[in-house]
This record gives C-alpha cells, structure tokens and sequence, in this order.
C-alpha cells in the first residue's frame, strides 16, 4: 500500500509525533501528508474518548479538570512562569483525587519538555492522570 495521506486525532498528540518521526525515516513514507485533527470534546470540553464510559459519574465530574488545568496553562502563558501554573494543577489533581502522571510544556514539533514558556516556539501542554482505574489523558496548544 502507497498511502498519500494519514489522519490522527490530536488527543494521542506524543503518538501522532512518533508517528511523524517514524514516516520520516521510512522511504515509502516520506511524501505521506499527516494531518493531525483536532481533538473532538463533549459540549463541556472534556476530551471524548471511550475511556470516559469506565468513568462513575463523579469521576466523570472530575475529569473536566484536565481540560480546565490545560485552559489555564494556556491563559497564563507569559503571565506566569510554567513551574507555578503547573504546581497549581498537580496540587488541584491530587486534591480531588487524582494520580497525575504529569502535567508538562512541550516543543510542539519534536516534544522536547520546555521548563517555561518560550513564546519563539510552539508549544503544547500535555497531561495524564488517573482517577480510580482509569488513565486520562488530553492536550492542547498554548500558543
């Protein structure tokens, strides 16, 4: 198969970049045109996924709280330094509840981890935590 175009959801945004780097090194897929769409949320932001069924109703409550974490990280970029926004969302986390795996700044093309914003690069905010069983993971671009 010679695909001209693969499309993946920005939700599993680290995977879509392995993904890139990986077409990157393949021959037959270096002229393969990856588009990463935008990730699709319920009505109240939370990122859709078919993760969120195993979720009780309060934990789904609670999930909201990545998107909002990620909301915040992107409405304080050069307002605050990343380290105190940050420290901000893993506290609300592991007050409601939460494992938080990260929550981390990003170099949009090649996710090298950013200590502050740096407004000459895009970035993205990325976040994991579990809450009970269940893994959550979302994103989004700051800039």
């Amino acid at each position: 198969m010679q695909p001209d175009a693969l499309y993946l959801g920005q939700k599993d945004y680290q995977q879509c970049m392995v993904i890139k780097n990986l077409a990157k090194q393949i021959p037959a897929l270096q002229n393969l045109d990856i588009q990463i769409c935008p990730t699709v949320r319920e009505q109240d932001g939370l990122a859709m996924s078919s993760r969120n069924r195993r979720l009780t109703v309060p934990q789904r409550s609670l999930a909201l709280l990545l998107y909002q974490c990620l909301v915040s990280i992107q409405a304080k970029a050069g307002a605050q330094p990343f380290a105190v926004v940050q420290k901000e969302c893993l506290d609300i986390l592991k007050e409601k509840g939460f494992e938080p795996d990260y929550v981390a700044l990003a170099d949009a093309d090649d996710l090298s981890p950013l200590e502050d914003y740096d407004i000459n690069r895009r970035m993205i905010a990325l976040i994991a935590a579990k809450i009970g069983d269940v893994r959550l993971i979302d994103n989004m671009m700051v800039n």
